[in-house]
């Protein structure tokens, strides 16, 4: 016992150590320098990142030392400890939404023009434009009389139509939205002890399982990002726990297959993990048949919105289905490294994880990693996503971290080392603290954005036409016709090949000559900001940012837009068709104070 302490306070010792002296010697400016790692090559190489990995290794050194000493000195304690799940939860609930709260507050909202404005991310204001066009009576479109699904969260959208129904200014609806997400990742806690408690974890399992949770910075980033990840990851942990109380009342319920049910709903692609779901509950019940009855009464729901979707849309999938998976060679290798990175950020605890699947006694732990196994091929096969944060296994973290932290005791029989090896995967993991101070603090292109929808619907008619790589915040308060340049709300871009080189989900198709050529925007909103010469724009014209510089060079934008900036000062260039009858008024624009 006194080597396994002795051993972590010499790893702590050495991250601290390691930590300090790559802060203090600046050592990626000097390993910057040499030819092979240079700025242009580089990429996301390891040491193009040494100084935020310094702060990393700085950072776990002390928590992981704090941690050790702590439990080493109070393990008399711990032992003869009374723990109450119940008042733990709540702890874990209180502690999240304290987390939670200022990042709503101030990350998230902004004054502008003299009003306070929220807003979520970018994708899911997508979403709230759907929303707002339904609530007013133009049908679940982006823009009205064109109807293509570029949302891939149906119930989700539902939801955001509320507060436009309720008539909330503009400015305030994504408040409710915000408020919603951050409620159900806290509700997320509940059925998780719930189930810890069917399986019977040890003290150990529940106290890391919940702060693991709680300071977990890809779970935060989601939470408060307004998409429907927290719905998904509630929904899955929830019928887990109703899946695995009916086993143990040797009764499948209709409920809880409904629930599963519903998932397609929250999300399209949700449809696998709904599959997964149904999987695992034929497997742990006896009952088959009630099962199988059951699994085919919940998935009318299903059946019925791909029966909306065919009716409405005219479509199987989508549009957003053929955009990021289709008619993209890169997509397999994109993929695998999106699991990789997962993987090399958890891989203690999916190591403790697999010692639970394969030395514990629990089938239900095996067939739950099996599961996650299974939906990660899934997501390789998506070629994963373009944001950071892993967001399509934030469904699927808390599970990882029940069964990690729960296989811990099929590694050793001893408290103490439960203990110190929990602490051990807990520091491992990516933790919140250290990237908080960025998430608190808005967004500048989210604030650019509103501002520059809120110019184009001040200085522009209603019956404008605008064009954007960005498909949120600049439509939903602008409130003008737009054209998509990404293909996210075009059918004929999404099933266009991706462009050679750039394998980013959902930013790899575009096709300039069609977008601006045939749908003929009156606007066109650069994501570049002049003055750049061409060497700086061309350097954005490759890879996977392909889409920023490829706009520059395109010969219709060229001809039609580049020589008529508009001459207010923007945070995007924005350019006016020479055609267009805006472009008279060009040099008259206003801004928002004025």
């Amino acid at each position: 016992m006194r080597r396994f302490v002795l051993s972590l306070i010499l790893l702590s010792i050495f991250l601290i150590a390691i930590g300090t002296l790559l802060l203090k010697s600046g050592a990626e400016r000097h390993w910057l320098k040499l030819p092979f790692l240079s700025e242009n090559t580089l990429g996301p190489h390891l040491f193009s990142q040494i100084g935020v990995l310094a702060q990393e290794a700085l950072f776990r050194g002390i928590l992981l030392l704090v941690l050790t000493l702590i439990v080493t000195w109070q393990m008399k304690r711990i032992r003869g400890w009374n723990m109450k799940p119940t008042r733990m939860v709540v702890i874990a609930a209180i502690v999240f939404a304290a987390i939670c709260l200022p990042v709503v507050i101030s990350g998230h909202s902004a004054i502008i023009a003299g009003e306070r404005y929220w807003w979520l991310a970018d994708d899911p204001m997508i979403s709230m434009r759907y929303a707002y066009h339904l609530a007013n009576g133009h049908g679940l479109v982006w823009n009205p009389g064109e109807r293509v699904e570029g949302y891939t969260t149906f119930l989700w959208t539902l939801w955001m139509a509320v507060p436009h129904v309720l008539h909330i200014p503009l400015s305030k609806t994504s408040i409710l939205i915000l408020i919603t997400s951050v409620g159900l990742a806290i509700f997320t806690l509940f059925p998780l002890r719930k189930w810890m408690q069917t399986l019977k974890v040890d003290d150990t399992a529940f106290v890391f399982v919940f702060a693991a949770f709680v300071f977990s910075k890809n779970i935060l980033a989601w939470a408060v990002s307004g998409f429907e990840t927290s719905l998904l990851m509630f929904l899955i942990v929830w019928i887990i726990y109703r899946v695995m109380h009916d086993v143990h009342h040797r009764s499948p319920t209709l409920f809880s297959h409904l629930l599963i049910g519903l998932i397609p709903l929250v999300r399209s692609d949700g449809l696998v993990l709904a599959g997964l779901l149904y999987l695992f509950s034929f497997s742990m019940h006896k009952d088959k048949k009630k099962v199988l009855m059951y699994s085919a009464i919940s998935f009318l729901l299903p059946t019925g919105h791909l029966l909306f979707r065919l009716a409405y849309y005219g479509q199987w999938l989508p549009n957003t289905a053929y955009l990021k998976t289709f008619g993209w060679p890169g997509k397999y290798g994109a993929g695998i490294g999106y699991l990789l990175g997962f993987i090399w950020h958890y891989w203690l605890l999916i190591g403790f994880a697999l010692f639970a699947a394969l030395r514990g006694s629990e089938k239900s732990l095996r067939w739950l990693l099996c599961g996650c196994g299974l939906y990660a091929l899934y997501v390789v096969f998506t070629g994963g996503d373009a944001f950071g944060n892993f967001r399509f296994f934030i469904p699927i973290l808390p599970l990882l971290f029940v069964i990690g932290f729960h296989g811990i005791r099929t590694v050793t029989a001893s408290v103490e080392k439960r203990w110190l090896l929990a602490i051990l995967c807990f520091v491992s993991l990516p933790l919140s603290p250290l990237s908080y101070k960025n998430i608190v603090v808005p967004f500048k292109f989210d604030v650019d954005n509103i501002r520059i929808g809120l110019l184009i619907k001040k200085n522009t008619p209603p019956d404008c036409k605008v064009a954007d790589c960005w498909g949120g915040s600049v439509f939903y308060f602008s409130e003008r016709f737009g054209v998509d340049l990404l293909g996210k709300m075009d059918p004929e871009v999404a099933r266009r090949p991706a462009f050679p080189g750039a394998n980013m989900a959902g930013h790899n198709k575009f096709d300039y000559t069609y977008s601006l050529d045939i749908h003929k925007p009156d606007i066109v909103i650069a994501n570049f900001k002049l003055p750049l010469t061409e060497a700086e724009i061309l350097q954005r014209a490759k890879g996977d940012w392909a889409f920023v510089g490829q706009l520059y060079f395109n010969p219709v934008f060229q001809q039609h837009y580049l020589p008529n900036s508009v001459s207010l000062e923007t945070p995007r260039s924005i350019f006016i068709r020479n055609d267009s009858p805006l472009l008279a008024n060009r040099n008259q624009w206003q801004n928002l104070n004025e």
